[in-house]
């Protein structure tokens, strides 16, 4: 009993601590990304494409080089890293991981890659935590417990989904999670407690504001067959993912960098000619919600390219996640759904908001591979609970139809590529000794 109030207590003040340290991300990322688009707003059009390119390439030069020198595990996601750390599989070099992550996440988003600020915060949470385990010297249970109570306050922070956050990390982490009343409580107490904190500074708002019509219509049909084809569209973004991260790893360090500031300034490029294409994609989703949805031809563009911009981002080493990328594809398919059922003599009508909502479901479902997360994230973030039985539908049909096309979650997909290099890395150490 003397332990129980004391780790709860540790738990609390790391998601006060990730709360404060998470918002204080977002704040400098979101003002390095104004900063960035407000440059040379008054000059001509060419030369704010070539002063955007030019200083997205170098943030993003910078992202990855901070990376590939001080800190390689701190790439990507974070989240196969934080499994691998509670596993005791991998390290979590937190006091190098934290100010990595925290910068190339900046330059990441600053530079207007499609990346979102959900895999910093989630990686800097853990490492957070992986400190004070280290400080406090704490059991080893209690240590992997504070370190998916830290993982679950980054994603708190992060979308301001406490609920969900909490769900993520169980359900993601529930190989490597150590199962007691006080682990669970720990993980609740720091989700809630990062994002107390992080709405006293920002606000209490939803991450996606969707207006959508109270109105249930028989769309539960449609939510299941978007959701068989959402299954395969991300068993193909899941395989593409690994595809670019597997040729990108086999670059030479010049031609890694050269590569990456070449896609840093087509980044830049894009984010004065048409900002829906890059970017992490939260606003996006509301801005194409909110509006007439365009035509037919410009959705499928704009799926496509977001399809491979997301990949090339992910790939080329920096740090972000793909929790709001994969949100924002979802809401160009959702958008595409309804403008043809809309168009087509189906003798139904369709919400186009409603549509895209059911469509992040289920590709969020599809690719990440946790259905009931899908469903409790997006009614957090959306406060879409009217349409809960389209959305377990589409979730449910979406992560079917991917086991049936042989797709893997990402995240496990991810985490065996990491301890396999891992492997390789060793074996080659050890022959060359």
């Amino acid at each position: 009993m003397r332990r129980f109030p004391y780790i709860i207590l540790l738990a609390a003040i790391v998601g006060v601590v990730v709360g404060l340290v998470g918002t204080a991300f977002h704040l400098v990322a979101d003002g390095v990304l104004a900063l960035h688009r407000s440059v040379a707003v008054s000059q001509p059009l060419a030369i704010r494409v070539a002063i955007s390119a030019s200083a997205a390439a170098l943030m993003t030069l910078i992202g990855v080089a901070v990376v590939r020198r001080f800190a390689p595990e701190a790439s990507g996601s974070g989240i196969p890293e934080v499994e691998g750390a509670m596993a005791n599989e991998l390290p979590l070099r937190w006091a190098r991981v934290l100010p990595v992550k925290f910068v190339s996440g900046v330059m990441a988003i600053g530079a207007g890659l499609v990346v979102g600020r959900e895999g910093p915060t989630i990686h800097i949470g853990a490492a957070i935590s992986q400190g004070f385990a280290r400080i406090v010297k704490v059991s080893e249970i209690e240590r992997r417990g504070l370190i998916a109570a830290g993982a679950a306050a980054g994603l708190s922070t992060a979308f301001n989904a406490p609920v969900a956050s909490v769900m993520f990390v169980l359900e993601e982490t529930r190989r490597q999670f150590p199962n007691t009343a006080d682990t669970y409580a720990g993980v609740i107490v720091a989700s809630l407690g990062s994002a107390l904190v992080t709405q006293s500074i920002m606000g209490a708002r939803r991450l996606v504001e969707v207006t959508m019509h109270d109105e249930v219509g028989a769309q539960v049909i449609l939510a299941l067959v978007l959701g068989v084809f959402l299954g395969g569209v991300g068993v193909v973004f899941n395989r593409m993912l690994v595809w670019g991260l597997d040729r990108f790893a086999r670059l030479t360090e010049p031609r890694a960098y050269a590569l990456a500031a070449c896609f840093g300034a087509l980044a830049g490029a894009m984010l004065v000619v048409d900002p829906n294409l890059v970017q992490g994609g939260e606003t996006l989703v509301t801005t194409m919600t909110e509006h007439a949805a365009p035509g037919l031809a410009v959705l499928i563009l704009l799926v496509i390219a977001r399809f491979l911009v997301t990949i090339a981002s992910y790939s080329i080493g920096i740090a972000g996640g793909i929790f709001a990328p994969i949100l924002c594809m979802g809401t160009a398919f959702g958008l595409t759904a309804a403008v043809l059922v809309n168009a087509l003599p189906l003798g139904m009508t369709v919400d186009p908001a409603v549509c895209a909502v059911i469509a992040m479901t289920g590709l969020f479902s599809a690719t990440v591979g946790a259905p009931m997360v899908a469903v409790i994230i997006l009614m957090e973030l959306t406060a879409g609970y009217v349409y809960l039985p389209e959305l377990m539908a589409c979730s449910i049909a979406a992560t079917l139809s991917a086991r049936a096309l042989g797709g893997k979650p990402i995240y496990e997909v991810l985490f065996a590529r990491r301890l396999d290099r891992e492997a390789a890395a060793r074996h080659s150490h050890t022959a060359g000794a």
